[in-house]
């Protein structure tokens, strides 16, 4: 059976920040949990968690420099258990802290392009290294196994 790929992504996003778990997805595209996981790796080449911890990422990244809300604000949005976890989830995945995040990317731009020269970077490097990205490489064929 094939399904819309892009209608799941936009589902996904528009739900991030109802954090919902492989199973909840999987009822609402009708799949099982295992062939939602094996779906979207091979379509997204990356498992769904993954997916989701980037896309949430970049919404908490984009509310940041967008609004004036308090950073457990931001955290509540997206359904951590306490603002300590979301901070402690925040850091670990760009190397600094909401608020110096904040400081770093809205002392930068100081306009209404903010966002977009923000997007753009984010595009182009590595968020916690800010190295250039590398592209991700298409997985090797399949070996053909040898009939004897």
């Amino acid at each position: 059976m094939q399904y819309d790929h892009e209608k799941m992504k936009r589902w996904l996003l528009e739900n991030i920040g109802k954090s919902p778990c492989l199973q909840e997805i999987a009822g609402e595209f009708k799949l099982s949990p295992e062939s939602l996981r094996k779906y979207f790796r091979q379509l997204e080449r990356k498992p769904i968690s993954k997916f989701l911890d980037e896309a949430r990422l970049r919404q908490m990244q984009e509310k940041l420099l967008t609004t004036n809300r308090y950073c457990y604000e931001i955290a509540d949005d997206f359904k951590f258990s306490n603002d300590a976890n979301a901070a402690r989830w925040f850091k670990r995945k760009t190397g600094m802290t909401m608020m110096e995040f904040r400081e770093r990317n809205g002392a930068q731009c100081g306009d209404a392009n903010c966002l977009d020269e923000w997007r753009k970077r984010n595009r182009e490097t590595d968020v916690r290294t800010q190295k250039p990205k590398t592209q991700n490489q298409p997985p090797n064929p399949p070996k053909k196994r040898n009939s004897t």
